[in-house]
């Protein structure tokens, strides 16, 4: 099984500019890809419901860029 985090630096929402749809399209087609991985979307704070990309797609909101490193070191394989 793998584990994947896309970590995005842009809004993921109703209303997304296009690094936000990139990092959500990206997190939808590895995870269409890899049925059987976990995939994590990391977002910079709650901007409003959205639904997964993917079934086997988690949200993940972060809050500042140290939040974000660890998530990243909390989903590394060791």
């Amino acid at each position: 099984m793998s584990k994947l985090l896309v970590l995005s630096r842009a809004t993921v929402g109703p209303r997304m500019a296009s690094p936000g749809v990139r990092a959500y399209q990206l997190a939808g087609a590895l995870g269409r890809a890899l049925p059987d991985g976990e995939i994590t979307l990391g977002v910079p704070g709650d901007k409003g419901e959205i639904a997964p990309p993917a079934p086997n797609v988690r949200m993940q909101a972060w809050s500042s860029n140290g939040e974000a490193s660890f998530m990243e070191i909390g989903r590394a394989h060791v």
